[in-house]
């Protein structure tokens, strides 16, 4: 035996002791070898070391992790598709995944849209150009909500997370009562129409078009906002310029239709509702805040 086989059986018979060794040639090789005599005191002082380690449970993450590898492998068919997909759609650090949520989401938004309206009405070329627009906003929304995940830049998150929840409430508020409609019917109605014969059709959009940006906007401002941060006007005033962003081409679509002055209308009217909605979101959310703190410390 040479210093290498009689080595590699220490090692087994240090970690392994149920495995045998040939003691009549190791006994041999260790009395005329010192650096295997020597690499038997190393292992043996290995075992005794791992003998009074103390015996811990397995943490659950890697139970877990051991079982789906180990699922995996039994049938890899039937969740490699699945795990693959789920993988990717996770995963933040991918460079499509944004183009991705972007595609989806201008897709999604586009059909909420043709329940209500007749897409046909607008010209082809200014619907590719505001699909395109609104897919490209998107996509960079999602980049920059990615960044702020992969980075723990609570900036960045702050401003894509808050226009993305504003925007998904507008068109939730869409679904139930598109804007245009919200304005025929207050014009109809007997408590309301007096209001409305005051304004014109532009200042009647100048005034829906405040309160569908200002609610979703207050809201998706108050969801978001984590821990206090410096300039809080400044970054709610950021985060609603970036939902009017979002904004701009479902106002488009929707008002492409009629008149200048109700297109300026309510795009001035979201202009203000998004810049205030989100101050007061945030306001709101720390005022909370700040009175939960005072009353747990009072108590």
């Amino acid at each position: 035996m040479n210093c290498e086989q009689v080595q590699q059986q220490l090692a087994v018979a240090v970690l392994d002791p149920s495995q045998a060794l040939p003691e009549q040639d190791l006994t041999a090789h260790l009395e005329r070898c010192d650096i295997c005599r020597s690499a038997l005191q190393e292992w043996t002082a290995v075992g005794q070391a791992l003998q009074e380690l103390p015996e811990r449970p397995v943490p659950p993450a890697a139970r877990r992790a051991v079982l789906q590898h180990a699922h995996q492998a039994v049938s890899p068919a039937a969740n490699s598709v699945w795990a693959w997909l789920r993988e990717w759609l996770l995963d933040w650090r991918n460079p499509m995944l944004p183009i991705f949520m972007g595609l989806l989401t201008t897709s999604v938004f586009a059909l909420v849209l043709a329940m209500h309206m007749d897409l046909s009405l607008l010209p082809p070329l200014g619907l590719t150009l505001a699909g395109a627009m609104w897919t490209g906003l998107f996509a960079v929304v999602f980049y920059l909500f990615s960044v702020g995940m992969r980075q723990r830049e609570h900036s960045w998150r702050f401003l894509a997370q808050t226009a993305l929840v504003a925007i998904g409430i507008f068109f939730v508020i869409t679904v139930f009562s598109p804007l245009p409609h919200a304005v025929r019917f207050c014009s109809n109605f007997s408590l309301t129409q007096p209001l409305m014969e005051r304004l014109s059709i532009g200042g009647a959009y100048f005034v829906f078009g405040v309160l569908y940006s200002l609610v979703p906007m207050a809201i998706g401002a108050f969801v978001a906002a984590g821990r206090y941060a410096q300039h809080p006007v400044l970054r709610s005033s950021m985060a609603g310029g970036v939902f009017m962003l979002l904004l701009a081409p479902a106002i488009f679509l929707q008002c492409a239709p009629f008149a200048l002055g109700v297109v300026l209308g309510w795009f001035g009217g979201a202009m203000l509702g998004a810049l205030v909605g989100g101050v007061l979101g945030y306001w709101a959310r720390h005022r909370l805040v700040r009175q939960s703190i005072e009353m747990y410390l009072f108590l």
